[in-house]
């Protein structure tokens, strides 16, 4: 029985921003064969407001990433190819900023899903969450990457002051 997916993806500046650093997508290959061995993948990115250019680092990484995994030379299983990508793609902001400096401090999260047969794998920096919903219950399945979410696991800082604080 072949896999059917049905997508959809909305990003939101939000009401303390005018500027949506948001970047979503979504990639199959046309080739029959590679989307067999490599499936879906769907990326979310989160171009850090308040810095320089975050508009532009998730584009790029999206971009990149989507690039780089369907990418015949990176012929790999599913989980070193995720993470061959998400290289390529940190390497890309690197090299942008490093071309621009008015993109000097640019940033971005990012949270990619590659969905093979029955199986998926995730890929995920900062704090854009991955969840799974399943008979009515939503279930995180990323830990953000954060100062606080770490002092939060560390039992330092309690849950419920993650969101005065700082480094959240």
């Amino acid at each position: 029985m072949a896999l059917e997916l049905e997508a959809g993806g909305l990003t939101d500046a939000g009401p303390h921003r005018e500027t949506n650093e948001d970047t979503i997508g979504s990639f199959a290959p046309s080739d029959p064969l590679a989307l067999q061995r490599k499936g879906y993948l769907y990326v979310v990115a989160d171009g850090l407001g308040g810095h320089n250019a975050g508009e532009v680092a998730s584009a790029s990484a999206v971009a990149r990433l989507g690039e780089e995994y369907y990418s015949p030379s990176n012929n790999t299983r599913i989980e070193p190819a995720l993470r061959q990508a998400v290289q390529a793609a940190n390497l890309r902001i690197h090299e942008l900023t490093h071309r621009h400096p008015e993109y000097h401090s640019m940033e971005t999260t990012l949270s990619a899903i590659a969905i093979a047969g029955a199986q998926a794998y995730i890929a995920h920096i900062g704090d854009t969450r991955v969840y799974h919903w399943r008979a009515g219950r939503l279930n995180q399945l990323t830990a953000d990457h954060s100062e606080a979410a770490e002092l939060v696991r560390m039992r330092i800082l309690k849950p419920e002051r993650v969101r005065d604080h700082p480094g959240r």
